[in-house]
């Protein structure tokens, strides 16, 4: 009978001791290591020992993997110089050769200074998930790779009746026998698969995809690829512009004012700002393509930064387009008589909004969360996400309610009964099926859902114009601007266009007269004289009332003539306006506290720079 082994348990398991280099020989090496250990104070490279059978494979911007305090760590190499000290640990494997440049690390390091984290935790980012068994290897770039000799940066705004993916499209055939790889960045997985599906019918070319739509599997294969090829169509997440590309010559960005280009998690970086660092650090073509833009671009554009590509201009619409008062059923009529007819609202569900019949009261959880109707027959919590079949009212009990504002899911319903017989499609992400759309139909969506046919659509009808120009942020006339512009350009060239403002208001002219650099300019004025971003740096910081006031204090002592602070009513928000000029030794600072609290072990405060809603 076979001898049977003790059971162990893993931490009864010997760990295996990491191995020290103590001597020094003639032709040693030691690597400057920079490591993502989780400790914001700690943000040095550590110095290791490269063992010989690492010297001829190991260069700058490698990934390695270490040991620090007897765990295992992946790290990325910064330096590499002769050995001058004794009893280093060494590295241990190699997980990828020469993945980073040193442009790539400086550009790494730039964005770590504006938004107030570490190198590391930025830089490992842009890698995937790698595998434990393989070493991935870049190939040499090829000679006729190099630096250009002019960049450029441009806005390309789309004209009304042109679809931005064909623009793209045409400057990436024109631009890519030139040589070097292209990074094309969109704002949702929707918009890139529409772009996937016009270069299949227009481009023969192989492309790779990056983003957290793809699996690791993919993701695996598509940074060999980074590491390998050459001359590459990229498309892109907001992530992407974080990967390690060898040769970037060229980034176009769509849309660069969504708001998905915005990192929702620490350090909350935006991909307009982090693309012109990466941009200018590595030499690299900048394409900004959009219906409109943000008003931190249209800054640029000003200033003569970023140039304002030569296209076909929007038509004046005067005759086409309809306001309030004046309804929007006759447009729809109109439309239905030539086509498809596209109907947009602000909330996809049934009734984001509802109150009790009886004693008037908003409808909530027991949680205390805001509740909303996902269809006629379901209620859920904006909180604890609680679904309810029978809503009760938890005032008076009642189960009568009122609903005072609609959603696309009961907008269908009360179009329908406006127009008997016709089809009505409701377009939302939430339907696995794709209907038919072309024909004569109506299409309901909200503004994030938005559904191009063919041939475009025949009248357009934007609803809750004013709702949403009331949210309180600052960029709420902005993003309504752009995403009108936007669903107009879904329609047919001479479509029927039907809008929910005055016929005076700024938007409205703007939009008439086919001039949307006219309202920018307007936002632009506004945000000068409010001293808003970007004519301002904004930073938001929230904490415990003792550390928020105590910080107060000292930006005032020492940042007082160049800084402006807001407490909020709690005393746990913080925000502080700076001008562009002193913003870099303020972001400094407050890095620097950062540290301070992080070694003595008190939590971090959030800080946010230049939020989105604001």
């Amino acid at each position: 009978m076979a001898n049977v082994k003790p059971l162990n348990l893993k931490q009864q398991r010997a760990k295996a001791t990491a191995r020290r280099a103590t001597e020094i020989k003639p032709g040693d090496l030691q690597a400057e290591v920079v490591l993502d250990l989780g400790i914001y104070h700690v943000e040095h490279s550590f110095t290791y020992a490269i063992p010989e059978q690492h010297k001829e494979r190991i260069s700058v911007g490698s990934v390695v993997q270490v040991t620090f305090r007897n765990a295992k760590h992946t790290g990325v190499v910064l330096s590499i110089d002769p050995r001058i000290k004794r009893d280093l640990l060494s590295i241990e494997t190699i997980r990828a050769t020469s993945v980073f440049s040193a442009e790539q690390i400086g550009f790494f390091e730039k964005v770590a200074e504006r938004y107030l984290c570490n190198l590391s935790e930025i830089l490992l980012k842009a890698l995937p998930p790698l595998s434990k068994t393989k070493e991935y290897s870049a190939t040499a770039l090829s000679n006729r790779i190099g630096k250009k000799r002019s960049t450029q940066r441009l806005f390309v705004p789309i004209a009304i009746g042109t679809s931005p993916y064909q623009e793209m499209l045409h400057r990436l055939r024109t631009a890519h026998d030139d040589g070097g790889s292209t990074l094309l960045l969109f704002p949702t997985a929707k918009a890139l698969e529409e772009f996937r599906e016009v270069i299949g019918r227009g481009f023969e070319t192989e492309y790779v995809e990056l983003g957290t739509h793809t699996s690791i599997a993919q993701q695996r294969a598509a940074f060999e690829k980074l590491l390998t090829r050459e001359n590459l169509v990229i498309l892109g997440l907001r992530s992407a512009i974080l990967r390690p590309i060898r040769d970037l010559s060229r980034i176009y960005i769509l849309d660069e004012g969504s708001v998905h280009y915005t990192e929702q998690r620490a350090p909350y970086w935006n991909l307009r700002d982090v693309a012109l660092l990466r941009a200018e650090a590595e030499g690299s073509d900048l394409v900004f393509f959009g219906n409109g833009c943000s008003v931190e671009l249209h800054r640029l554009i000003e200033l003569k930064w970023v140039k304002l590509a030569a296209t076909n201009s929007s038509p004046i619409l005067t005759r086409r387009v309809h306001t309030v008062p004046e309804s929007y059923f006759g447009v729809i009529r109109k439309g239905l008589e030539r086509g498809s007819v596209l109907i947009c609202l602000a909330a996809k569900d049934y009734a984001p909004g509802f109150v009790c019949r009886n004693c008037r009261n908003r409808a909530r959880c027991k949680c205390g969360g805001l509740l909303s109707m996902k269809d006629k027959s379901e209620v859920s919590c904006s909180i604890c996400d609680l679904a309810l079949k029978d809503w009760r009212c938890i005032e008076c009990r009642s189960t009568q309610y009122l609903i005072y504002r609609s959603g696309a899911r009961k907008f269908v319903e009360e179009i329908g009964k406006a127009f008997p017989g016709q089809r009505v499609i409701l377009a939302t992400s939430d339907d696995d099926s794709k209907p038919e759309l072309n024909g004569k139909c109506i299409v309901v969506s909200s503004y994030t859902t938005m559904t191009r046919v063919e041939s475009g659509h025949a009248a357009i009808i934007l609803l809750d114009g004013e709702e949403m120009l009331a949210r309180q942020f600052i960029r709420a006339e902005e993003e309504l601007f752009n995403l009108w512009l936007k669903a107009i350009n879904l329609g047919k060239v001479d479509a029927e266009i039907f809008i929910s403002l005055t016929a005076s208001h700024q938007i409205s002219q703007a939009i008439i007269s086919g001039k949307p650099s006219k309202f920018m300019q307007f936002l632009s004025r506004d945000r000068e004289e409010a001293k808003l971003p970007p004519f301002v740096r904004v930073i938001q910081i929230e904490g415990e009332l003792r550390s928020i006031s105590g910080l107060r204090n000292k930006l005032d002592k020492e940042f007082g003539n160049v800084t402006k602070c807001f407490v909020s009513k709690s005393g746990t928000r913080l925000t502080i306006k700076v001008n562009q000029e002193a913003a870099p030794k303020v972001l400094q600072a407050l890095k620097a506290l950062q540290k301070l609290r992080s070694s003595s072990g008190k939590e971090l405060l959030s800080m946010r720079v230049d939020p989105y809603y604001l």
